[in-house]
Formats: structure tokens, C-alpha cells, sequence
């Protein structure tokens, strides 16, 4: 029976990711932050706010997929990021 209950305890506060992300724009780094629970609630992000409109976060789930968003971006951009 206890392990029964740990288990569900665990399981009901998920896991989460982060990760930090330095891109570079016109020779003007950018620093994003991004805290994520595994079932995809941002918990904490940090950076440039526009940037986080264009590349709509709010539809995003996962810390890897907003790195791949930012760094598509900024690529596009003709600019560069990497994880930190």
C-alpha cells in the first residue's frame, strides 16, 4: 500500500525541463529561459517577448521544441543559438 501511494504522488507532480538558450542576432546575443512541465504548462520563461509571440510558445510542449522554434528563427534571421 505505501508504494501504491508514492508512486501516485510522484506521478501527480510530473517532471519538469529547462533549458537556457543564447542566440545571436546582428552581433546582439539574447538570452531565453524556459521552464516546462511534462504536461506542457509553462512554468517560467524569460526573454524577448515579441519573439516569443512570433514563434507562438503558448503552442509549444516542450523545451525542445521552443529550442528548435528559437533556433529556427533566429537562423532565419540569418543569426545563430545554442543551448547553454
Amino acid at each position: 500500500m505505501i508504494g501504491y501511494f508514492a508512486g501516485a504522488s510522484n506521478y501527480s507532480y510530473g517532471t519538469t525541463t529547462q533549458s537556457t538558450i543564447i542566440c545571436e542576432l546582428n552581433g546582439e546575443e539574447e538570452t531565453y529561459f524556459v521552464k516546462i512541465r511534462d504536461d506542457g504548462v509553462i512554468l517560467e520563461k524569460k526573454g524577448n517577448e515579441e519573439v516569443f509571440e512570433t514563434i507562438d510558445i503558448d503552442s509549444l510542449h516542450t523545451v525542445p521544441e521552443t529550442v528548435h522554434a528559437l533556433q529556427d528563427y533566429y537562423e532565419s534571421k540569418g543569426g545563430s543559438a545554442r543551448t547553454k
